[in-house]
């Protein structure tokens, strides 16, 4: 139990420094320069230990471990910071983040990435204690835009949820669990659909490309446009009458982008 308030002190000093070299940095930089001359003042310089291979200081306990204890990559952005504190900082630094701020306020150790919840669960390494916590705070968040929504009227009592008919708290508890994870898919689908499909420039509808060459048809109003571009194939000014001068300027079937091609029809 002290090792683990000490690692926890140290997580929240190393914490609470970076928040404040992020804000003032001038004034950051002067104290850990006077911190180091006064160190050096009071004590001789040994030699620094090589680490040993497949092993890794950490930033926080300075404890020396194997890299396996320390993630790969803690979020998205990640690659902007090397992973410098292993994993029982990290469930440190998330316990106490998790019972003091926002389910969507918790930010990462080493930069001010907000991270997400598989991020969180990535981090915290199977921690029931954070996972539940934070799954609780979660699911609290999605309550609160209920328009039926009630809170206890005990007051030693922090829990809140709309009112359940013909329901145990339980099994409104469980329910409310499965729409937040439906919450979080949902948004994740989106962006995936964002991500590999394209409005018809006609109707509008999406339409995804799952193979084959550049030249689509929409399955609604089968309207006939490029790909790349979204150039239309039919009329006056289509791909069939002009060419690939249809093409946008910053289309790869665009001639001048085509190595020794005439502006001839390309299909694909």
């Amino acid at each position: 139990m002290g090792s683990y308030l000490s690692r926890a002190r140290v997580v929240e000093e190393i914490y609470r420094q970076s928040s404040e070299a992020m804000s003032s940095p001038g004034d950051m930089d002067q104290q850990s320069v006077q911190r180091t001359r006064n160190a050096d003042s009071q004590a001789p310089v040994q030699p620094r230990k090589r680490s040993r291979i497949g092993t890794k200081e950490c930033i926080v306990c300075i404890d020396e471990t194997f890299k396996t204890r320390f993630p790969k990559l803690q979020h998205a952005d990640a690659d902007q910071h090397t992973s410098d504190v292993c994993f029982k900082c990290w469930e440190v630094h998330l316990n106490g983040q998790v019972a003091t701020k926002g389910f969507d306020n918790i930010r990462c150790l080493q930069c001010t990435h907000s991270l997400d919840a598989e991020e969180v669960r990535k981090l915290a390494k199977g921690s029931t204690f954070v996972d539940s916590m934070y799954l609780d705070k979660a699911t609290s968040s999605f309550l609160t835009t209920e328009e039926d929504f009630f809170s206890c009227t005990s007051a030693a009592c922090s829990s809140v949820a709309p009112f359940h008919e013909e329901k145990t708290c339980e099994e409104h508890q469980n329910a409310s669990r499965v729409a937040v994870d439906h919450a979080e898919l949902n948004r994740k689908s989106a962006a995936l659909v964002k991500k590999i499909s394209k409005p018809c420039p006609k109707c509008g509808i999406s339409v995804q490309k799952a193979g084959g060459c550049d030249h689509m048809t929409c399955m609604k109003c089968r309207h006939e446009f490029s790909w790349p571009c979204s150039a239309a194939y039919r009329g006056t000014i289509g791909i069939w009458a002009r060419g690939n001068t249809a093409h946008r300027d910053d289309c790869k079937y665009r001639p001048i982008r085509l190595p020794n091609a005439p502006a001839v029809v390309r299909r694909g």
